[in-house]
């Protein structure tokens, strides 16, 4: 592998993308079939079928416009002079841009399921498996939230002022915490009703879910309080995995010694440490800026 085209088809593959071609054409067909979306056909009132081919010059065209920004989206295809260096013209007509993504399709539209993700799980999961069959992070790895940037108009977008992406769909990632390479990732809907939280909480069933490829290995987790618990760094290390997380004192199992770290913090020198182990769990606090509670095995 010498080129980053190499690298990107070791993802997308030429199967995956005939079959999004497959998928296009067939929601199209059903669309026309219905007397719906007329104007993205021909003049005739058939559609054009896409090809393998055109995919990949739309995909390369969505690749382009998020390096190369202008104004607005019709001056991608402007003749005016002060355009001439952007090439979206010499790939495919505005028209045919439109008309593909309005009938973009990557899963068979005669059987998407049900839930908020149905038109895009099955292309999800198979992204999922690529990203963790591909790479063998190294033992230093951690998990977060990561906000993809989006304004599309959707049940499953989510807003979270501390971030700098604000608005988008919220990812669970777990990543090589060397280069960052996300290894494995689940999307977050919503508070959906019919989401089945353990007893332990959100926090530890989504590290549970994005680590299980990973048990038994040697891997160091690292984790904020969303996740860290007392139960969890205790399950984790019965499966061979060493967690470091900062932690809330008002966990449930954190030691009752420690749950006074305001009090205790107020004239320590920064730097002073104390701890307490809870079976294989080591829970402690330092002062920093301000005292921090964690727990690790």
């Amino acid at each position: 592998m010498t080129t980053p085209l190499e690298f990107f088809q070791l993802y997308i593959t030429d199967e995956l993308v005939e079959e999004i071609a497959t998928h296009t054409n067939g929601y199209a067909f059903s669309h026309i079939t219905n007397g719906k979306k007329l104007y993205y056909t021909k003049s005739d009132g058939s559609w054009q079928e896409t090809t393998a081919c055109e995919i990949k010059r739309l995909m390369a065209l969505l690749i382009y416009f998020g390096l190369v920004k202008v104004s607005t989206f019709d001056r991608y295809w402007s003749t005016k002079t002060i355009y001439h260096g952007l090439w979206a013209r010499s790939i495919m007509s505005r028209d045919r841009f439109s008309a593909l993504m309005a009938m973009i399709h990557v899963v068979d539209s005669s059987s998407e399921g049900v839930g908020k993700l149905r038109k895009v799980q099955s292309f999800i999961d198979y992204f999922k498996d690529k990203c963790t069959k591909l790479y063998q992070p190294s033992q230093h790895i951690a998990i977060d939230e990561r906000m993809v940037k989006s304004r599309h108009r959707s049940g499953i977008r989510q807003y979270i002022k501390d971030k700098p992406t604000k608005w988008g769909i919220k990812l669970w990632v777990l990543a090589d915490s060397v280069n960052g390479y996300t290894y494995n990732f689940d999307v977050y809907i919503g508070r959906d009703a019919a989401r089945n939280v353990s007893e332990h909480g959100l926090g530890y069933d989504v590290v549970m879910k994005l680590i299980d490829p990973l048990l038994h290995q040697g891997y160091h987790l690292f984790i904020d309080n969303f996740y860290t618990s007392m139960q969890l760094v205790k399950d984790l290390f019965q499966l061979g995995v060493a967690v470091t997380g900062t932690v809330s004192e008002n966990r449930k199992g954190f030691p009752e010694t420690l749950k006074n770290g305001k009090q205790w913090a107020k004239k320590k020198e920064r730097g002073v440490m104390r701890w307490e182990r809870v079976g294989p769990v080591l829970a402690l606090q330092w002062k920093d800026n301000k005292e921090t509670p964690v727990a690790k095995s």
